[in-house]
């Protein structure tokens, strides 16, 4: 999965701020009603040290003032840690219109080590056409009923 690019969202603590983790945010305009697919590489940087302080989460989400939908991923790093695909499916409505913020943030501790996401994806999904030997079958028993 590893692309060219990857991002690995955290920050360094500031003093008393706990807040101070990094996300970034990009409008987008989807190109109607329908449902859609967010996809993404998702790997956690560090291990589980034995202090259960996971660093490693990534919130994400896709919002605008109508709905907001989204999730959070988080684990930690083992030996044989590779990239993972995480995908949310969603669907809009004429009501919802068509801008929206997609947006990733880090969750966890502030510690400049984070999850890392990579070949982010936004979709609108196709439904899934019937196959053709339905499509004869329900013509010829519509065909054999007008017979009758």
């Amino acid at each position: 999965m590893a692309g060219e690019y990857s991002v690995e969202l955290d920050s360094h603590p500031k003093g008393n701020n706990s807040n101070t983790n990094s996300s970034m945010i990009q409008d987008i305009t989807l190109s109607g009603p329908g449902t859609y697919r967010l996809s993404f590489g998702y790997m956690p940087r560090t291990k589980d040290e034995g202090n259960n302080s996971n660093d490693n989460g990534i919130q994400y989400s896709i919002s605008n003032k109508f709905i907001s939908k989204g999730g959070l991923v988080s684990s930690f790093r083992n030996e044989k840690s590779a990239w993972s695909e995480v995908f949310m499916d969603f669907t809009i409505t004429a009501e919802h219109g068509t801008e929206f913020q997609l947006k990733f943030e880090a969750y966890g501790a502030e510690n400049k080590l984070g999850g890392i996401i990579d070949e982010v994806c936004l979709v609108r999904t196709v439904p899934t056409p019937i196959p053709s030997t339905l499509v004869l079958l329900f013509s010829g028993v519509a065909g054999f009923a007008a017979l009758k």
